[in-house]
Formats: structure tokens, sequence, C-alpha cells
């Protein structure tokens, strides 16, 4: 516990606002921890508060590169990509590229995504969209939908691809399953304990049955709408306190299961809806009344 407290770079940080010590110090501190430390948390803090003091220093450009190229996590060999992206340089250009390309991680992926949508990174960008491309290819899936496998954060080089015949097969990994014809998405089953859906489910609009039960979500995004095809939709075991009001934009929907959540009641604008759409509520707060 006392190492942890010493090795903890929010320590340092707040050494160095109150001038107690110095920036070079500050510095060398972070990329001792990013170096030696075996705590992941304070290597990532560090990571963080060295990207955002923005500092060009060799030394640190040596070391990032490094965790870069050969770090275990994901996580920090983002960050170590943030950080050469910004600080930009010809031979850091040709380091992203190549990460860009070779990075074992879809994860990492996601991670820097968030980083390339700018004007000023669009150089980077098309390295970024051909890797995806390639994916694509691989798993004989639409680009766009898989950016939407990306966000979800589904580690796409473990999963594995059952055929059935040349129109239908499924990818398939731990508490996911996939239906594939014509290489857009048709049936999705997530168990991956999400707490909210990315805005780019948008891209899955031949999408027929979804099922997103045993998750934690407590709303659906405005992208839902786009899911003109969605028939059958499962949010059973989740945390909705209500009826998704987004469900009135679904005009394919016929079955949408609802059970073990904590809806109360029903709007009145929806029970036009519900004498169209088969609504299951057990074990609902509703159903107690």
């Amino acid at each position: 516990m006392k190492m942890k407290k010493i090795q903890d770079p929010n320590n340092f940080y707040h050494l160095f606002i109150d001038n107690k010590i110095s920036l070079q110090t500050f510095l060398e501190y972070l990329l001792t921890i990013i170096d030696k430390s075996e705590i992941l948390e304070h290597r990532i803090k560090s990571l963080e508060f060295l990207n955002n003091m923005k500092v060009m220093n060799k030394t640190a450009h040596r070391l990032i590169e490094n965790n870069l190229v050969s770090d275990e996590n994901y996580i920090i060999r983002a960050l170590s990509f943030k950080y050469l992206l910004e600080n930009e340089s010809q031979p850091a250009l040709r380091i992203l590229k190549w990460a860009i390309k070779n990075d074992p991680s879809s994860r990492f992926l996601r991670e820097i995504k968030k980083y390339l949508y700018s004007d000023k990174y669009l150089f980077i960008l098309n390295a970024f969209n051909q890797r995806v491309e390639i994916i694509s290819q691989n798993l004989r899936l639409d680009s766009t939908e898989i950016l939407f496998l990306i966000d979800l954060g589904i580690e796409l080089n473990t999963v594995n691809l059952i055929l059935t015949n040349f129109e239908i097969y499924y990818i398939q990994a731990e508490n996911l399953l996939i239906l594939i014809k014509d290489e857009r998405i048709r049936e999705l089953n997530l168990v991956l304990n999400l707490e909210y859906i990315p805005e780019s489910i948008k891209s899955l609009t031949e999408l027929e049955v979804l099922n997103l039960s045993y998750n934690k979500l407590t709303y659906l995004p405005e992208a839902f709408e786009n899911l003109k095809k969605l028939k059958l939709l499962d949010l059973g075991w989740n945390e909705f306190v209500e009826i998704p009001g987004i469900i009135k934009k679904l005009p394919s929907l016929k079955v949408m299961n609802l059970d073990h959540n904590y809806i109360e009641e029903i709007p009145e604008e929806l029970y036009p809806l519900i004498e169209k759409v088969n609504i299951s509520l057990v074990n609902n707060p509703l159903a107690e009344n």
C-alpha cells in the first residue's frame, strides 16, 4: 500500500502545482512510472498527464514509441499513439501508420478512433479506414458495421466464423453471436455488460433481431430510429425504468421483451403501439400494481 501511494502520479502532480517540484522533475517522475510501474492505473494516469502537458522531449518520445510498438496493454498503446499523434513528426507518422496496420487489438482501434475524426488528423485517417476495410474483408461484413463492432470493444481477431452456407454465416465470441447474410448483420445477440449502445448502431439498417438482454442498459440512443427492419427486440434483465420511447420509430417491430426491469407505468402515448407490438413486462413493478 505504501509503495502504491509513492508511485501514484497524482501525488507528484499536486507537488508540481504547489511549486514543490519543477516541471522537469515532474516529467521525470511520470516517465519513470510509465516505464517501471507494475500498477496499470498509475501508468495510464501518467500518460494522461504527459498528453495534457504536451511536452516534446526526446527521452519521452523514445519511451512512448517503445510503448506503442510493444506494450501489452491496449490502453497504454492507445495513449502512446495519442502522444505521438499530437506531437507530429515524420518519424512518428511512420510509426503511427505501422501501429494502425499491425496492432493486434481492435480495442486499440476503438481507443484511437476518437482521436482521428478531426480535420487536423485526416492525414492518418486513411490508414485507419484501410485497416477497417481489411477486417471487413476477413469477416465478410460491411465496413460500416465493422465500425459498430469496434465501438462495442469486441476483439475481432479472436472471433470464430461459423459457415452454414454461401448466404448465411455466424460470427461467434464469448457472449456474442451474430448472424450475417449478404455481408450485413441480420441478427445480433450481445451480453457484454453494456451500459450504453454506441450511436454507430445506426449503420445496422438490415438488422431484424436484436437481443440485448442481461446488460446494464437504461436507455436506447436516437440512432435506433435507423433500424427500420427490426422485428424483435429483447431488453430483458436490464435497468430500464421506462419503456424506451424510440420504439415508436421502429415500423417493423413486432415483439419486444422488457421482462425483469424497473418499469412502473406505461405512458398513454404508447398505448397505440402496445396494440401492434407484443410487449412482455413480466417482473416489473408495473406487474405488481
